[in-house]
């Protein structure tokens, strides 16, 4: 605070522009002051003690005020900065999201025709020599494997997107489980891995999308094969917990770090050492499988040591009973189904409706 009854003495200057009296206090803190409250006067000694506390009491109410002000504005500066970048961060999205699906679909069609060749090649092995066949072999491999990779990222682009399409079938889970342990069969022996599945031998439907359902269950076999070492075993528990489909997958493998656990579930992300090196990947399969699992309804989480193994679970509801067939319906669905695995864009039902 600042009193200044005669500033004749003071500040001859400004003496002369008439002020003779002020009395001054800091609104805020001293250190870092808001602004100041004064009272200035033309008379000399134009105030006295009960002024000076009169100006430092308004100085006291309305300081807290003026503070809350000035942080609003601080606040909304910042959140109007956050807004912008928030902004360029949905549009960069957008374009990797655009750009991945874009990519995608250019490299589909021309692997396609490939596979198609390999396939036409592929039924006369029998007039090529044993190098050719294995070399067919390797080709059809490969194409399967930039297959998978291009099937995920525009996974990934539709979930982006939030186009990822769900088409609730009621299946039987143990044939579908019956099926998958046969089709792992010649990816395990490459290791000489043993799958042990445990599933209730009463027969259990659901109702969620099976395809989706398979694609789950595949893409977390395929991690527990990659990262598990040769001669060991891999575990799927399958069981009706509550009304939903519990789906658990143990392996002997690597395991996972405490820090890479936090950025598990983030696309593209993969851990950094010699065995992920050396088992290739894109980083997709865990982000597929929980997405899967989140718009089926359900729930995916994961438990892992590092150098012990990793435990992912998965709990999808929709336990249904077994459904009765409608013949008529059930070769309607199944034409819809051969047109929209050939076009994936169109919605024959709604052209239907409208033809």
């Amino acid at each position: 605070m600042r009193t200044y009854n005669s500033l004749d003495d003071v500040n001859p200057e400004i003496a002369r522009t008439g002020l003779h009296s002020w009395i001054q206090v800091v609104l805020g803190d001293v250190a870092d002051p808001i602004g100041y409250l004064s009272f200035r006067s033309g008379k000399t000694n134009a105030y006295s003690q009960v002024h000076v506390e009169l100006l430092e009491g308004i100085a006291r109410q309305i300081s807290p005020v003026l503070k809350n002000a000035q942080m609003f504005e601080v606040e909304r500066g910042l959140g109007d900065q956050l807004d912008a970048q928030n902004r360029e961060l949905q549009e960069a999205n957008t374009a990797k999201s655009r750009f991945l699906s874009t990519v995608s679909h250019e490299l589909k069609t021309p692997l396609t025709i490939v596979s198609g060749f390999i396939d036409l090649l592929a039924d006369d092995a029998d007039q090529f020599t044993a190098e050719h066949v294995e070399a067919l072999n390797i080709m059809r491999k490969n194409s399967t494997r930039l297959g998978i990779l291009i099937n995920d990222v525009l996974d990934i682009s539709r979930m982006d997107a939030g186009k990822l399409r769900i088409e609730p079938t009621v299946f039987q889970v143990n044939v579908q489980v019956s099926e998958l342990e046969k089709s792992f069969v010649p990816l395990l022996d490459s290791k000489n891995q043993t799958l042990e599945t445990s599933i209730s031998e009463e027969e259990v439907w659901i109702e969620p999308d099976r395809n989706r359902v398979a694609q789950l269950v595949t893409n977390l076999i395929s991690n527990a094969h990659k990262y598990s070492n040769e001669n060991s075993t891999i575990r799927l528990n399958v069981a009706v917990e509550d009304q939903n489909l519990s789906v658990v997958i143990e392996d002997e493998g690597i395991g996972i770090s405490e820090d890479d656990q936090k950025q598990l579930f983030t696309a593209f992300f993969r851990a950094e050492n010699r065995v992920t090196r050396k088992a290739g990947g894109t980083g997709l399969g865990l982000v597929i499988a929980r997405s899967i699992a989140e718009l089926l309804g359900g729930d995916l989480w994961l438990n892992s040591i590092e150098n012990q193994g990793t435990t992912v679970a998965s709990k999808i509801p929709g336990i249904s009973s077994e459904p009765t067939v409608d013949p008529v319906d059930d070769a309607e669905q199944t034409m819809l189904a051969q047109r929209s695995r050939l076009y994936p864009d169109t919605d024959w039902e709604d052209i239907g409706k409208s033809a």
